[in-house]
């Protein structure tokens, strides 16, 4: 497949080798972090499981064999004439046997695709060419196949098979077991009965000798490789041995510890793995053998065992006829206590790198021997919870949950003494023990902060405030250092010289909660404090003498975990790498990448003791947790990965393509491309996966939300896609499988496809423009024919046009004199009824103004006896020259003939009165100051003062302007 791993994977990898080049191998055994248990994922009664190449797990049941890959399972009965399978067996180069009633049955699995094919055929008779009755399946180191059947043993070579009679083998029956297979370290084939009859193949006369037994045994399942020289035989009542390398007809059988009602077992490295029928599962050093009993499971909750088989990339498979179990491998390791399953109070270690763990009502001791972890009961004088543990001038001492102390009374930590003088209280939170064998007691406050030097006398100080002090650490200059739980008064140290506590804490840069705790301080490599505190972790820099130079930072703890996460318990390892206990779990952070480890991990519980990480000498880390310690072996995690995806289906716009391993993957350009991916890890649902490609030496990552990724817009040519997976618990992203993608362009893409059509579109713009040429040409000549005839009717029509043209004129034209001469009148008309009805005004109020004189006149002649019928008669002339009756019938002959001048007076002078609207229309029909006089019943002086009022509103500055403006209205 074309391209390679970018450079910085490549890196990674040299990393991660020299790291398990130089990393201590702390023992063979298999670390059994968690338990994965499937039901009703295959159909029938389980005889027998195993894995194939790619990672699927298949089961041989009574129904046939069924192929699961942590989703789905899809079921062969037909294949395997029916069902009722005994054995199914992985060879060497990767195919599958399935030993069953009628037979055996080969099964070759692909990436894409899965053929059964019949092997060799089985009758229900005992016959000498055909299988009778097959039930184990065994390979031996010269990839010879053997068969285990009732009272034969069969070979199959690759191309041929031979029957074997086993003379002698008689008696007890299984229905699931005939024939036990194992080759000693010598390379000599033994073959045990399920009845007990042993056999040692004779590879020179090509038979199995029949080889006697010193003791009777029955119920044989199982026959594995012991220590030196000796095989194990697994049988109903228990373990046997004996010495294959043991000349003659007669071996000696010697029982050793272990469970009875053996079903199956196997090797794993250095261990071995027994199922029982009732007691479960039991594994032991192979060294161990003969030296002690096999040690139970507790983690798998099956108790009946069927089957067990190893998968390097999951751990160990096992099953009984209803359920399968995966034990998967973690990085801790569970360390069983005397009191287990409860929370581990208090780690120490000593200085012969022992390690102390009190948890309930013991404290135990655990040590490395042969590679394995044991561990023995120191003492279980203190009758309460301990709390807090530490060696001092190699004596080991306990605080309780009283506040009071405890300490060994000599080397073997057997006998512990109470310290007197300390009164009862609360809990004693830490044990520190400084350069000088001091012990300090921390956690007190009915004692306060108490040092206990090596003669044991008892010296107490004083905080400021008299503050608890929780926590301490002295750094590897001899400064001691304390905290406390309070914000402002939280960080002490211990001045030697004046022996005297000094507070030096510093503000804190954030908003502390209201518990704000220290739960544990520590040293880092450039000499700086730390702080785990439940608003996450601070460094604090501390120079003696100067405290300005003092500084706080909350450090960012990597890519998975907040800045004020709560610290539990903090360790450094020897790789420049951290831990860190959290409310989420165990951290471990190295640069600003983090990994998150919880119970799948292999850890005894999710909650995580306080103070309760220690890294030993060996470099391994100790975990107290809510159910028990665990250990993380450095050798393992170096060694562990998540198996590489694999490609298992392409579908190029949802139609299934075929594709083969190590070519690329055709794609059109604008297609769109699913893939499929399955890493053979489970649980197969807690497997994340990431798909990138190549950039700058680099990948750029995406996270798939399944298994599947769908790419479209893929640009032209050939581009790299990496896909990676990661199992949970912990472990490491896998190596990135590699895929090329050819994306192909269309041919009308290629330089010849984009010269071929340049050419035909030339070619038809060439036949286009010579067609369009003659079919301009024919109608140019159509056109003109239709020009000429056009024209001529143009002609007379124009000629036609401009006769009604003329004629319209002369229409139009007299109809205008017609129009002009009916307004014309009608305007005169108009003007001579305002005239008219002007002048009769003018001499009604003439008369009525000679009338009033008169009367004026008469009424001064008169006497007092008519003056009131005189101004009756006066006050009627007045109201006929205010009558509005005869000035509406006026307005209504004036705006006749002067349409809008009452509207454009009021629009520019809205304020004005109906007399100046008066005055104002009579000066617009020319009048003088005597006819607007006698009009309006007033003096000409009292017009001129009206008129001069009205210029004044109007803001006219001359009589002029004023006339000028009425005229214009």
């Amino acid at each position: 497949m074309a391209g390679s791993l970018p450079q910085c994977l490549a890196n990674l990898a040299m990393v991660i080798l020299l790291w398990s080049i130089t990393s201590p191998a702390v023992g063979q055994a298999l670390q059994i972090g968690n338990v994965q248990t499937y039901t009703k994922i295959a159909r029938g009664l389980i005889k027998s499981i195993t894995t194939d190449t790619i990672g699927y797990l298949w089961i041989a049941t009574d129904e046939g064999v069924s192929r699961f890959d942590g989703f789905t399972s899809v079921l062969y009965k037909n294949e395997v004439a029916g069902g009722y399978c005994k054995s199914i067996f992985r060879l060497k180069d990767g195919r599958l046997l399935v030993a069953h009633d009628r037979g055996l049955t080969e099964i070759r699995t692909g990436i894409d695709s899965t053929a059964l094919s019949t092997l060799w055929q089985g009758d229900v008779i005992p016959s000498t060419n055909q299988l009778y009755f097959p039930k184990d399946l065994y390979q031996d180191s010269k990839e010879q196949v053997w068969i285990g059947e009732d009272d034969a043993i069969s070979r199959y070579d690759g191309s041929t098979f031979r029957k074997y009679s086993l003379s002698g083998n008689s008696g007890v029956r299984n229905i699931f077991h005939s024939i036990a297979f194992e080759e000693d370290p010598a390379g000599n084939l033994w073959a045990v009965s399920f009845g007990g009859k042993l056999f040692r193949y004779d590879v020179t006369r090509d038979t199995f000798l029949p080889v006697e037994l010193s003791l009777q045994v029955q119920g044989v399942t199982c026959l594995l490789t012991g220590p030196g020289n000796s095989l194990v035989l697994g049988t109903q009542e228990g373990l046997y041995t004996f010495q294959s390398s043991a000349k003659g007809t007669k071996v000696a059988l010697q029982k050793v510890a272990g469970p009875g009602n053996i079903s199956c077992g196997i090797q794993v490295g250095g261990e071995l793995f027994f199922g029982t029928r009732d007691k479960g599962l039991f594994r032991i050093p192979q060294s161990r053998i003969g030296k002690e009993a096999p040690q139970g499971i507790s983690l798998l909750p099956l108790r009946s065992i069927v089957d067990i088989r190893y998968d390097s990339n999951n751990g160990l498979w096992v099953c009984n006829d209803e359920t399968i179990a995966l034990l998967a491998p973690g990085f801790f390791q569970d360390i069983p206590l005397t009191d287990p399953g409860i929370p581990v109070d208090a780690l120490a270690i000593n200085g012969r790198n022992e390690l102390f763990v009190t948890s309930g009502s013991s404290v135990d001791r655990i040590t490395l021997r042969n590679g394995y972890f044991q561990k023995d009961v120191v003492t279980q004088d203190v009758p309460n919870v301990k709390t807090a543990m530490v060696f001092a001038n190699d004596r080991l001492w306990i605080g309780d949950i009283f506040g009071r102390v405890w300490y060994s009374t000599d080397n073997s930590y057997q006998r512990l003494q109470q310290l007197a003088a300390l009164p009862e209280g609360y809990k004693v939170s830490q044990l520190l023990s400084d350069q000088e064998g001091n012990v300090w007691v921390l956690g007190t406050p009915q004692n306060g902060l108490i040092r206990i030097d090596s003669a044991f006398r008892i010296h107490r100080y004083t905080t400021p405030g008299n503050i608890v002090v929780q926590a301490g650490v002295q750094s590897p200059k001899g400064q001691l250092f304390f905290g406390a739980n309070n914000p402002q008064n939280y960080l002490f140290y211990y001045h030697q010289e004046s022996d005297q506590i000094i507070d030096i804490s510093r503000p804190l840069p954030f908003v502390a909660h209201n518990n704000f705790t220290i739960n544990q301080l520590t040293i880092d490599s450039n000499g700086d404090l730390l702080l785990a505190t439940t608003d996450g972790l601070l460094r604090v820099h501390f120079t003696p003498g100067h405290p300005e130079e003092q500084e706080v930072i909350r450090m960012e703890l990597g890519n998975k975990i907040s800045v004020d996460e709560p610290i539990l318990a903090l360790a450094q390892s020897r790789h420049s790498e951290w831990w860190f206990s959290t409310t989420s779990g165990l951290v471990n952070l190295m640069g600003l990448n983090s990994q998150i480890y919880d119970g799948s991990s292999g850890i005894s519980g999710n909650s995580l003791t306080p103070r309760g990480l220690l890294v030993d000498d060996n470099d391994n880390l100790w975990v107290g947790a809510s159910r028990g310690l665990a250990v993380f072996l450095r050798g393992d995690y170096a060694s562990a990965r998540t198996p590489a995806p694999v490609l298992i289906n392409a579908k190029i716009n949802g139609i299934p393509y075929e594709f083969s391993s190590g070519q690329p993957i055709r794609v059109p350009l604008g297609a769109n491309l699913e893939l499929t991916y399955f890493a053979p890890a489970y649980p197969a649902e807690a497997v994340t996966y990431q798909y990138g490609f190549a950039s700058q030496d680099t990948i750029i990552w995406e996270n798939m939300t399944s298994r599947s990724v769908i790419l479209r817009d893929l640009e032209a040519g050939e581009v790299e896609l990496y896909v990676r997976a990661q199992k949970s618990g912990g472990y490491p992203w896998s190596a990135p499988l590699s895929l090329t993608l050819d994306v192909v362009q269309p041919w009308y893409y290629t330089s010849v496809g984009r010269l071929c059509i340049g050419l035909l579109l030339l070619g038809i713009i060439a036949l286009a423009a010579h067609l369009n040429s003659l079919r301009l040409i024919k109608q140019q000549q159509q056109l003109k024919a239709i020009i000429e005839e056009r024209t001529a009717e143009i002609v007379a029509q124009s000629e036609r046009l401009i006769e009604q043209k003329n004629q319209i004129i002369d229409q139009q034209e007299r109809y205008q004199r017609l129009v002009e001469s009916r307004l014309n009148e009608e305007l005169a008309y108009r003007n001579k009824q305002l005239t008219t009805y002007t002048l009769h005004l003018i001499q009604k109020n003439e008369s009525l103004r000679e009338l009033q004189l008169a009367i004026y006149d008469l009424k001064r002649q008169m006497g007092e006896k008519h003056q009131v019928k005189l101004k009756r008669l006066l006050s009627l002339i007045e109201f006929s020259f205010r009558n509005d009756e005869e000035w509406d019938r006026f307005k209504m002959y004036f705006e006749e003939v002067h349409t809008g001048f009452f509207e454009k007076l009021m629009r520019d002078s809205p304020d004005l009165t109906a007399t100046e609207l008066r005055l104002c229309a009579l000066m617009r029909l020319n009048l003088s100051i005597q006819e607007i006089a006698h009009i309006m019943g007033i003096s000409p002086e009292s017009v001129k003062t009206s008129r001069f009022r009205l210029r004044k509103k109007l803001e006219r500055e001359s009589v002029q302007e004023l006339v000028d403006y009425v005229m214009q209205a």
